[in-house]
């Protein structure tokens, strides 16, 4: 220990020490105070065998990185220095206990904590890792709980002790470490990395659950023989919240070999929070297993399954942001709260019934439900799959901000095989109106909940006659194994890990082919999967087609929430949002119904007159919902960087980083604020590392420039298709760089490239955008007239048919026979035409053969001069086509159409019906290239002929900002949009 009088004289004026604090192998902690900043600091002074061993010199050196590492989860380093021989290091002082203080008070932690606690400490070791700093010393004694939030101590020395090395320690006899905590590698002085710090991460986690670390004995090597010889006790046997899963899980993280363990403290926690998630279902399940089956085993697991539909979102939405919501906002007269259960292997019953209750009013007429789904995030248990039973001031307090005139609470009670439910209805003023009991055996728990509803509109109901309760809703599947699955995938979806939800998702599926709400959860997966990584939306119809299948199964809400999505699959917005807004209607804060609203706004507005403000608003909606859910402020953030908006944008990056910072969803909205935001190097080098990400964020990111900023677009792709990128990510950058060049009129440099033979294996379809922009006013006759030349032979006319299965012909044969319908040869053109309409039209559900022959008789018609004819061909083929989504390239048949559409209908006067059609090329519902910068013209002049003067602006600045920089082919059209937005801006003034 250093002499207490020599260190105070070494260190006066600098720091006053007022006590020690505590000891350990390492080092000697004193309380002091910062003379300087008058704060209170904690010091630590090494060991003097240590320091000798370190060197003043190296150490003080070598800790100095470890003072770079900032995260709210590791307590950061404020100083260090050499004084007087002593060597020493100074942290904040932390005002609270340790968690080891915590551990010999209570010895076993509650799962809610220890699930904190667990993901707390290794998002900090995942972020030390990234730096290449391994802690080394992972015990309770360096983890201190500090107003309630857990943060790791002494990463004062690692990085110091890795870069010294560990050999000059040997003679001391020092190791750095707890031998009951330590990794089998590091107590033999092996090399270490952050896999050792998982490793006694669950030590810890074992301790937490059990109350003693998973291997001790009486000295260090005691501990590493029980360690190779993986001897622990089985946590299952000695706590019911433990699974074998769950031990399985410890067991891996234990293992010897640091290649068999997870690789990162974040999977690890990822894992011990699926298994402990998972405990209060599988306890329901398994109470549901022992029942007798002279009722159909659904009835009796309804209780599990409605119970697991409430808790698939891992929330914590704090109680007080339900009462920020008006009143007015939930027409409920009813609110039915999680039941609270006692006695044997009812655990999870209790919110079970409850949700069984509320599914069954639900459905009777004149009785309006408060959708458990929605108002029990409230009583979410943090990192636990449990809901926490209200208090009755909770319970009123809620009923009044939901304008419910009724709250329900209750137990339930296993007494042997029976099953005893008291209800009891409190009015708005807490007032106790009437206590409602029903007992039955567990095996008719369906003819319970029956009974105790019909009570209950006895109770409530204020008409004359009693209307009839409905049946229970048919348990939307029999199969636990699927339900789990089902569950997994929701929770994996809630926290941005779309890939392993649809893994998860896929399994449910596969366990119950029947299973409705899987196929509806298994479209929004892939849809959101298809539209964060910008990819068209293939292969989801087969899946929503299974949902409506089997609908008739689900209550009526989520009937309605399966049509709607078919809606929009068939990019039907009318229909859409009309069905989300009757699930509105039942519930006003149905986040999933408010999330897919604002999703159809974003995506197909243009059809229902929605537009930026619009969209905003509905998103706004959805975070005020929920709003711990990060992916609605990540939407936001991207949308406020389209239009411009800093202020809004700034407001937005800050409430997305205190709930999301880790999906790539929320990386690609942060990663395009902030190079927006930056300037010189500091860009060049965001630039670099997004374009260093995995593609989800590349894309993601790639698509949010070309929006915000077309030329910023374009330096992010200059930097992934640098010779240090992977061969993967330079291929998507030259394609992209494609796309982006012929947007911005760069039609001359994207034929260079096509001549030195860089862009081979999209020929075709680069082939295709040469046609279908000099289509819409801004190509290039000469690069055009070459690519037709090549599809003709690519896919000759007389052979459509038979190369129909291996090529992309009608999309090649619709480009060939619109440029010579527009501007080439009309006898090719109606025989290409003819080849179009005896191709066989297959399985797809729209006319899609007469859509292409209409749009051709259109284009032929515009030619001859004869517009009502080409304006009706026009209409025809557009409806003709049904399925007008903004996810496909601009080479595609369809945008091709709607812009032909666009156009005739601006010159025949129907102004508002082309405007409509304008905006689907333009942010927020879409980026189109050429498309949208055509598209932003043609309504900036439309909105400048309606005297709409900022509405011009934006639309021509819009347009200016892809042409910017654009070749001859878009000049004349750049130097009107320029003489159009100075003229606007002069008349605003």
């Amino acid at each position: 220990m250093a002499d207490l009088e020599q260190l105070k004289a070494a260190l006066a004026g600098r720091y006053t020490i007022e006590r020690e604090v505590g000891s350990g192998g390492m080092a000697t902690v004193y309380l002091a105070e910062d003379v300087k900043h008058h704060r209170k600091v904690a010091i630590k002074v090494l060991r003097p065998e240590l320091a000798a061993a370190l060197g003043p010199e190296r150490f003080l050196r070598e800790v100095e990185v470890t003072a770079s590492l900032s995260h709210p989860h590791i307590l950061p380093l404020l100083d260090s220095g050499d004084a007087g021989g002593f060597l020493y290091y100074v942290m904040p002082f932390v005002d609270g206990e340790s968690l080891r203080d915590r551990l010999n008070r209570e010895k076993q932690l509650p799962i809610d904590d220890i699930l904190r606690i667990t993901c707390e400490v290794a998002t900090g070791l995942n972020y030390a890792h990234e730096h290449d700093v391994v802690h080394r010393d992972i015990k309770p004694e360096n983890i201190l709980l500090a107003g309630g939030t857990a943060v790791l101590a002494d990463f004062g020395i690692a990085q110091a002790i890795r870069q010294a090395g560990e050999q000059r320690l040997t003679g001391t006899g020092l190791a750095v470490g707890t031998p009951a905590y330590m990794s089998p590698e590091q107590a033999v002085g092996e090399q270490v990395d952050g896999r050792s710090d998982v490793y006694a991460l669950a030590c810890v986690v074992y301790e937490m659950l059990g109350g003693n670390p998973p291997y001790d004995g009486p000295t260090p090597g005691a501990i590493l023989a029980r360690q190779l010889a993986g001897d622990i006790l089985p946590l299952a046997r000695i706590r019911t919240n433990v699974t074998p899963a769950l031990d399985d899980t410890l067991r891996r993280a234990l293992d010897h070999t640091p290649a068999d363990r997870y690789q990162t403290a974040e999977e690890f926690a990822e894992a011990v929070s699926a298994r402990l998630r998972r405990r209060s279902l599988r306890a329901s399940l398994e109470h549901v297993r022992q029942l007798p089956r002279q009722v159909p085993l659904r009835y009796v697991v309804a209780g599990g399954a409605l119970l697991a539909f409430v808790l698939v979102a891992i929330v914590t939405w704090q109680f007080w942001w339900v009462g920020r919501l008006a009143a007015s906002d939930r027409p409920a007269s009813l609110v039915v709260l999680p039941f609270r259960a006692s006695g044997d292997d009812v655990s999870g019953l209790g919110p079970g019934v409850a949700d069984l209750l509320a599914a069954t009013l639900e459905g009777t007429v004149g009785i309006q439900v408060a959708d458990p789904t929605t108002i029990w995030r409230a009583f979410r248990r943090s990192g636990d799959d449990g809901l926490r039973v209200p208090q009755l001031d909770e319970a009123i307090a809620l009923a009044n901000e939901i304008s419910a005139s009724t709250a329900l609470l209750g137990t339930v009670t296993a007494v042997g095989r029976q099953l005893v439910v008291t209800a009891r209805l409190y009015d708005r003023d807490g007032n106790l109106r009437n206590t409602i009991r029903s007992a039955a055996s567990s095996d008719s728990l369906h003819t319970l909940i029956n009974r105790l509803a019909l009570d209950i509109v006895a109770e409530v109901w204020e008409r004359d006659t009693l209307p009839s309760v409905p049946v229970i809703e048919r348990l939307a599947t029999d199969n636990i194994s699927a339900l789990q699955a089902y569950l997994q995938a929701k929770s994996f979806m809630y926290r941005g890990l779309h890939t392993e939800a649809d893994q998860a998702i896929a399994e449910a599926i596969a366990l119950d082919t029947t299973f409705a709400l899987a196929y509806l959860e298994q479209f929004k997966i892939r849809s959101t999967l298809q539209f964060q990584n910008a990819q068209p939306f293939t292969g989801l119809r087969p899946i929503i087609d299974q949902a409506m299948r089997y609908r008739e199964r689900l209550s009526e809400r989520n009937r309605l929430r399966v049509e709607a999505n078919r809606a929009l699959d068939d990019t039907d917005a009318i229909e859409a949002a009309a069905l989300f807004g009757r699930v509105l209607s039942i519930d006003s804060l149905d986040w999933d119904a408010l999330n897919s609203l604002a999703y159809t706004y974003l995506t197909h507005g243009w059809q229902i007159d929605k537009r930026f403000p619009d969209v905003i608003a509905a998103y706004e909606r959805v975070a005020r919902a929920d709003p711990q859910d990060g992916s609605a402020y990540a939407t936001l953030l991207r949308l406020s960087v389209w239009a411009g908006d800093h202020e809004s944008a700034g407001r937005h990056a800050a409430a997305l980083v205190d709930r999301d910072t880790t999906s790539p969803y929320a990386i690609s909205a942060l990663g395009t604020y902030r190079v927006t935001q930056a300037t010189g190097q500091v860009q060049d080098s965001i630039l670099r590392w997004l374009a260093s990400q995995p593609l989800p964020t590349v894309t993601t990111v790639l698509r949010d420039l070309r929006s915000a900023d077309p030329d910023l677009a374009d330096r992010f792709l200059a930097e992934l298709m640098a010779d240090t990128m992977a061969t993967l990510q330079q291929r998507v950058g030259l394609g992209a760089r494609t796309q982006l060049w012929f947007g911005m009129g760069r039609v001359a440099a994207n034929d260079s490239v096509v001549r030195k033979g860089d862009l081979a294996t999209i020929r075709q379809t680069v082939n295709g955008f040469f046609v279908t922009s000099l289509l819409a006013g801004v190509g290039d006759n000469a690069a055009a007239a070459r690519a037709v030349a090549e599809l003709e032979l690519f896919a000759p006319a007389e052979s459509l048919s038979v190369l129909l299965e291996s090529r992309d012909v009608w999309t090649t044969g619709w480009a060939v026979a619109a440029y010579h319908a527009a501007v080439g040869d009309t006898v090719k053109a109606h025989r290409w035409q003819a080849a179009l309409a005896d191709l066989p039209q297959g399985q797809t559900p729209w006319d899609w053969t007469g859509s292409l022959e209409a749009d051709i008789e259109s284009r032929l018609a515009v030619r001859a001069g004869n517009v009502e004819r080409a304006e009706a061909a026009a209409r025809e083929a557009f409806e003709r086509w049904t399925i007008h989504s903004y996810n496909v390239l601009e080479s595609h048949p369809e945008p091709g159409m709607r812009f032909h559409l666009a156009q005739i209908l601006q010159a025949r006067g129907d102004i508002e019906a082309a405007a409509r059609l304008y905006r689907s090329f333009v942010p927020p519902h879409n980026w189109a290239g050429f498309y949208t910068a055509r598209s932003a013209y043609e309504l900036g002049r439309i909105a400048e002929t309606q005297r709409d003067l900022p509405e011009a602006a934006y639309y021509y600045s819009v347009a200016l900002a892809l042409w910017r920089l654009g070749g001859d082919e878009v000049a004349s059209w750049r130097d009107q949009a320029q003489a159009r937005l100075e003229q606007t801006l002069s008349q605003i003034g």
